[in-house]
Parts: C-alpha cells; structure tokens; sequence
C-alpha cells in the first residue's frame, strides 16, 4: 500500500542520501516496488551508485525524495 505522505519524515530529513529501505518506510512498498518506480515512473529520485567496480551500494539524494513527494501529493 502506497503512503499519503506529503513530505519525507523527521527522522529521514536529517540524512543526505536514503537508501532503498528508507524509501520502502517512507512509500509503504516493497523493494521489487521501488526499483519498478525508480525504471518507469518519470520524476522518480534517481538512483545513485556509491562504490566502484568491486561494489557499491544505491542511494536516492533526500533533497529528490521530497521534490517528488511534493509533485505526486499536488496531482
């Protein structure tokens, strides 16, 4: 279930970047749901690879996460 949130939580306001789980909390959705969004969804927060060719882990900027959540609570 999706969430009617119109703005990132308070806990998630102070971090720069989130991560998928963050964003599972914030939307209510699974993460199959989150990457489906971040590939078909225009305006979705774009995914950010931390790492180099070893490894690396995603994060969405915050910043991004609010502007979108802002665009979808408008529509």
């Amino acid at each position: 279930m999706e969430s009617d949130c119109k703005t990132i939580p308070h806990w998630l306001s102070k971090k720069h970047l989130c991560s998928n789980d963050d964003l599972q909390r914030v939307f209510g959705v699974t993460r199959s749901t989150i990457d489906r969004w971040a590939k078909e969804r225009p305006g979705f927060p774009r995914k950010v690879r931390l790492g180099d060719e070893h490894g690396s882990i995603v994060r969405f900027y915050t910043s991004d996460v609010q502007q979108y959540l802002s665009r979808i609570t408008k529509a």
